[in-house]
């Protein structure tokens, strides 16, 4: 029968034969093999398997085999230099091996996720996860630890894990994020117990490693990482990290911390920060980014240039000619009109210049990007066209009628109804002047004389 099984999911491998009579062995291979088995649907194959034999503990197996990966040597969850804040990514490889374990730690996590990816099983998973959760460092490490709350997180459902631990999902991520501190400390010799980590003041561990392990780049962003979860306010630490930051070349990571610290500590580091800010934000177009990079790094300067109020219009106005000149156009507008600080004459230097093709280009682009960008640089350069009767840049395109009702809308049609009239066009300008008094039912030429009274045109038509 069992080999008949293993025939109709044509996985009949001499191994697995072998094993034919011991169900439970082979289980445990069927497992441990399921990340090549490719669409075997493993956990099909398991229950039937079961059903052929009532009387195995199957728990016992699960148990075993949870054990066996999670205590797998060479187990170290460690924070990543190459995340994001408070994201976290588990490396595996060991702290003090010289070989490289990357790949096979990879499959047992992997063997793991599928393992406890069977829901007819989930709860008691669950329970068994848990109860490593309690047990003594001794028994359990801190390290596997840190691998069942990624597992636990990654299985269940948010309801049925509080409802099985009797505790918030808040409160797990929390526990969570002081075992990968501690998973880090230990990378740098520094072994602590739960409860010593949790009785320590924060702000002493971060000092300390400020002091004692400056020249590591690891040690500098777990110091940016506590300093954001525990809520670390005082400037003075915040400015010793970003130095240090800045003096080991990690730019990258200043950027991204930057982007998460709240707005009133930002503001409080502007002065401090004053010498780097040039290199901050030009740092999408420093060498050694690449040209596929480049376009999220500019989208984090934007961010950075939006959220803190650098004092210095040189360096928005060097970084907007440099989108403009790499062809990030619509990004470039996009800071124009966002960024206070910025000139009217910014807009001008980089819009003068464009025929017509290009300005329809550019509006094609605007229309086609991020909802955040698109209505704002189609404006600003409605507003340009408008400003100097540029009409003829989109004439004859569906911008142009997108303009008209941006103008009717923002209650500025003068420019274009007096370059209307001026070219002897009184079909068109009465079209206008009608589509502003829709709503009054005003028509005809009364509508046109109505608009001139009530928008001090007199003077100009007369002149005309």
């Amino acid at each position: 029968m069992v080999e008949q099984l293993l025939m109709e999911y044509n996985i009949a491998l001499p191994r697995y034969i072998q094993q034919a009579e011991y169900i439970g062995v082979l289980i445990s291979y069927l497992y441990t093999d399921a990340p090549e088995l490719g669409d075997v649907p493993v956990h099909e194959v398991v229950s039937k398997l079961l059903a052929l034999k009532p009387q195995l503990n199957f728990q016992k197996i699960l148990h075993k085999l949870l054990d066996t990966w999670l205590h797998s040597r060479g187990a170290s969850p460690a924070l990543s230099v190459d995340q994001d804040i408070t994201q976290h990514n588990i490396s595996l490889a060991p702290v003090d091996a010289h070989e490289n374990t990357s790949e096979e730690d990879e499959v047992r996590l992997k063997r793991l996720s599928y393992l406890l990816g069977d829901h007819n099983h989930l709860e008691q998973s669950v329970k068994h996860l848990l109860s490593l959760l309690k047990a003594d460092s001794s028994v359990v490490t801190i390290n596997t630890k840190v691998i069942v709350y990624k597992m636990l997180f990654a299985i269940t459902p948010k309801r049925l894990l509080e409802k099985l631990s009797n505790t918030s999902t808040e409160a797990l991520n929390s526990q969570h994020q002081v075992l990968l501190f501690l998973c880090e400390l230990q990378r740098l010799h520094i072994h602590l117990t739960v409860e010593e980590f949790q009785a320590m003041k924060k702000i002493g561990v971060i000092y300390q490693l400020l002091k004692n392990h400056s020249h590591e780049p690891q040690a500098m962003w777990l110091v940016a990482e506590m300093c954001q979860h525990f809520s670390i306010t005082d400037v003075q630490p915040w400015t010793a990290l970003l130095k240090q930051m800045h003096t080991l070349g990690m730019m990258v990571h200043i950027r991204k911390l930057l982007l998460c610290l709240s707005s009133k500590l930002g503001l409080s580091l502007v002065t401090v920060l004053a010498p780097f800010w040039e290199a901050i934000i030009m740092y999408p177009f420093k060498h050694g980014v690449s040209p596929d990079d480049q376009p999220s790094e500019c989208e984090i300067s934007i961010k950075l240039l939006l959220k803190i109020s650098i004092p210095s219009s040189e360096i928005m106005e060097h970084f907007v000619s440099s989108l403009w000149a790499v062809g990030q156009r619509v990004e470039a507008l996009f800071c124009c009109g966002s960024l206070t600080a910025l000139k009217q004459k910014t807009i001008s230097d980089l819009l003068s210049d464009l025929s017509s093709t290009d300005c329809v280009s550019l509006l094609d682009k605007a229309a086609s990007s991020c909802l955040l960008y698109s209505k704002p640089v189609a404006e600003l350069i409605y507003n340009f066209i408008d400003s100097g009767c540029r009409y003829t840049l989109i004439f004859g395109t569906p911008y142009f009628q997108k303009l008209v009702v941006y103008l009717v809308e923002k209650d500025q049609l003068e420019h274009l109804l007096v370059t209307t009239l001026k070219a002897k066009r009184l079909p068109e300008a009465i079209q206008l002047v009608e589509m502003y008094y829709q709503d009054k039912n005003i028509t005809g030429t009364e509508a046109l004389r109505e608009y001139i009274s009530t928008h001090d045109l007199e003077m100009a038509v007369t002149e005309l």
